[in-house]
């Protein structure tokens, strides 16, 4: 079993892919975070979407959290740095799907981000190899 860690877990995409998850027996959804200001950090997703309780509560941070096998991001720059600096130190698939991500990583201190096919970011001076940036806007199209 693969174990899941999903960022951005309450807005529309986080939410289709935790579903998605909790569906296909391959994957155990370990955790999902929220920003901070989520006031409804602590509460179960299963209820969060309309479920029965899975027994995983809301989170606003990775660090909580032990075990993972893939991190997949549906959040806002301001959250996918903490994960891609997380990531850097730990080894851990790292599925960036935040659209505005392309528009404002420059901004956040991230180089290499204007090009899709770009293989190596460069943050705060050191490059992360394997993190490949692709507008996945159009996943929300098979969901529909």
């Amino acid at each position: 079993m693969i174990n899941v860690f999903v960022s951005g877990v309450t807005g529309k995409m986080g939410k289709e892919i935790v579903v998605s998850l909790l569906k296909d027996k391959t994957f155990n959804l370990l955790g999902g975070s929220g920003t901070k200001e989520n006031n409804k950090i602590g509460k179960d997703l299963g209820h969060l979407l309309g479920l029965d309780r899975i027994g995983v509560n809301l989170t606003s941070s990775i660090e909580e959290k032990k075990d993972i096998d893939l991190i997949i991001d549906f959040s806002h720059p301001n959250c996918s740095l903490p994960l891609i600096k997380f990531v850097s130190s730990s080894n851990i698939p790292l599925v960036i799907g935040t659209t505005d991500f392309i528009h404002y990583g420059e901004s956040y201190g991230l180089s290499g981000w204007k090009n899709p096919q770009e293989k190596k970011v460069k943050l705060e001076g050191e490059f992360i190899n394997d993190i490949c940036n692709i507008n996945l806007s159009n996943v929300e199209n098979l969901y529909k």
